[in-house]
């Protein structure tokens, strides 16, 4: 078979595709070279210390953040499930109120011994470090004498007239505590609940139970007070039962 004789003009085209691939063959070389030598630079650069700080801080404030979120969810689902979800105060503005200015309320866990003819009940105190602050500005504040052991309180909150404790263990498990002036307005959600009557002391209360959470809302004619917790019955109402003013 005779070979094809290229024109001119294909003759130039075939040279200048040789052409490309050797010019771009040696552009990539460099290119590549260029990049490992930047790459080997930026690895034995210093960073100053100003930038760790600044990330460090930048990783703090994600932390916070995350917290904060986790805390909003947390607030949600218990007012989704327990009910907690119209809350009728007089003052028309919400403020977190956070510890500053404090003084030291004595906690104390409740410890058990039971033995084949009896239960021996104990007060202990908790250490010092594990004592709550309570803001300054709380004034005829009512705390639980006891909660279960483990727990400590770990926030409190201020919405309007009413202050929130939270207690929460190692476990990350909460128990909110409240009071509020008697007048404001709570809706619960009873749906598919478990609800009866209890008294706490000889004050009239209610206790609702759904899905393991229970809701336990009782008042003195001039507070108003609720516990929700996982906790069994016995417990909730003990706490109720120990509630004491502190200030």
């Amino acid at each position: 078979m005779s070979k094809k004789i290229e024109t001119p003009q294909e003759e130039v085209d075939h040279m200048m595709e040789g052409f490309y691939r050797y010019a771009g063959y040696y552009l990539a070389e460099n290119m590549a070279e260029n990049l490992d030598a930047m790459a080997k630079e930026a690895a034995e650069t210093p960073y100053p210390p100003a930038l760790d700080r600044w990330f460090e801080d930048y990783i703090s404030g994600l932390k916070t953040m995350e917290k904060q979120q986790e805390r909003r969810r947390y607030i949600t689902r218990i007012g989704r499930r327990a009910a907690m979800v119209l809350l009728a105060v007089g003052c028309g503005m919400a403020v977190l109120v956070f510890s500053v200015d404090a003084f030291r309320v004595n906690m104390f866990n409740l410890v058990t011994e039971i033995t084949e003819r009896y239960t021996s009940v104990d007060f202990v105190a908790q250490e010092a470090s594990e004592q709550v602050m309570i803001p300054e500005e709380w004034q005829q504040v009512y705390l639980p004498a006891f909660v279960p052991e483990g727990y400590q309180v770990a926030d409190t909150m201020s919405v309007g007239d009413m202050r929130i404790l939270f207690y929460r263990n190692e476990f990350g498990d909460e128990i909110q505590f409240s009071q509020s002036p008697t007048g404001g307005s709570f809706q619960l959600d009873t749906e598919d609940a478990a609800t009866q009557q209890v008294f706490i002391g000889q004050k009239e209360g209610l206790l609702v139970e759904k899905e393991g959470l229970r809701t336990l809302l009782w008042y003195d004619h001039v507070h108003t007070f609720y516990l929700i917790g996982n906790i069994d019955e016995e417990t909730i109402v003990q706490m109720a039962e120990n509630i004491q003013l502190e200030k």
